[in-house]
This record gives C-alpha cells, structure tokens and sequence, in this order.
C-alpha cells in the first residue's frame, strides 16, 4: 500500500545532520494506539468509544486493524532503509473478553 508519504529522506537528511554517533529512532503506533486516536479523535481516559466498537462489531474491527497493519509496514520498511538504529511501536495492551467494560 503506498501512501505518498516519504518519511525516509526526512530521516536520511537527520541522520546525516546528527552523525553516525547519535542514534536515530523511527517510530509507529501499533495497530491498537493508532485505531485508539483514529475512532476517538484525541487521547482519551479509557477509550470507551473504540473499546465499545470492539466488543459489538468484533468482525468489522478485526478488519480496521488489520488494514492499519497494512498501512503501517510500508513506513517500518522505509525506516529501516533510511538506517534507522531502532523502531519501537507503541502499543496500548487491550484484553478481549465478554465483559462490555473490556
């Protein structure tokens, strides 16, 4: 999936500017935070609205995940190309049960 986004000659040319000594980090949400900001629209103390999708429409998102999954791996690929030293994805724990408090 291709975005149009060029993260790599960013992090080419801050690379070039700090120097091989200073570690330079990519960075992506994981699939979790992301949808977190997508559906809430902000951080958010719990997440309700995203959790409650979660816990009724299972199936849909499932797939919402999935797709941001998707769009993500390009940016990872294009991190690593540029010589990133280290790409941690944060990620919020999320528990699926029975229970609508999740």
């Amino acid at each position: 999936m291709e975005t149009g986004f060029l993260p790599y000659e960013a992090i080419r040319r801050i690379i070039k500017s700090v120097g091989p000594e200073v570690p330079v980090l990519g960075f992506a949400g994981a699939p979790w935070t992301l949808a977190c900001y997508v559906v809430e629209g902000k951080a958010k103390e719990g997440f309700a609205t995203v959790k409650s999708f979660l816990y009724h429409e299972p199936n849909t998102s499932a797939r919402f995940l999935h797709r941001i999954a998707q769009a993500t791996i390009p940016y990872l690929k294009a991190a690593n190309r540029s010589r990133c030293h280290c790409h941690p994805i944060v990620r919020y724990l999320v528990r699926r049960t029975e229970s609508p408090g999740l």
